[in-house]
């Protein structure tokens, strides 16, 4: 299974369990010393684990404006329906598949429907969620998933954006 090192924060996930219920979402410092042992279990118990690459910096060392996430999720979990205001959230699937959907409807329990509606994501294919728009990704293909989601702020467009190419 992929782990990067230099996590600056690992988060463990209950399916099981509605967002902002007690338990749901539990981080964890990158340094975190049973880090190792936490993953482990948490994998066992078939939860799904984000991995946070928020200090990332070019070879200059000056911070880019990125946040990087590996999530690995589960067979038969869903993450929550979300939008983003500021950024552009572009995810990779590097093992596994997933389904990715837009709704403004749908809820978590839609099984059915968002397995229907969704699109397929394969390995080595990408989703680019466009922002505010209602959106999830669920894996419903038979083993954890591990993908890989970069959220990027966006570039000015059309004429605002000036080429830098030298």
């Amino acid at each position: 299974m992929l782990i990067l090192p230099g996590a600056q924060k690992v988060a463990i996930i209950d399916p099981t369990k509605k967002m902002g219920e007690t338990g749901q979402y539990v981080a964890y410092d990158g340094n975190c010393e049973e880090l190792e042992a936490v993953i482990m279990a948490a994998r066992k118990a078939d939860m799904e684990l984000r991995y946070y690459y928020t200090e990332i910096s070019d070879g200059n060392g000056e911070c880019v404006p990125i946040k990087v996430i590996i999530t690995e999720i589960p067979d038969g979990h869903i993450q929550p329906f979300h939008t983003h205001t500021n950024v552009h959230e572009i995810s990779t699937v590097l093992q596994g598949q997933l389904i990715a959907i837009d709704s403004d409807t749908l809820k978590e329990g839609d099984c059915d429907k968002i397995r229907v509606r969704g699109s397929v994501v394969e390995q080595g294919a990408s989703v680019i969620a466009d922002r505010g728009v209602r959106h999830t990704v669920a894996n419903f293909s038979g083993a954890r998933t591990v993908f890989i989601t970069n959220n990027v702020l966006p570039l000015p467009t059309g004429k605002d954006f000036k080429p830098d190419w030298k």
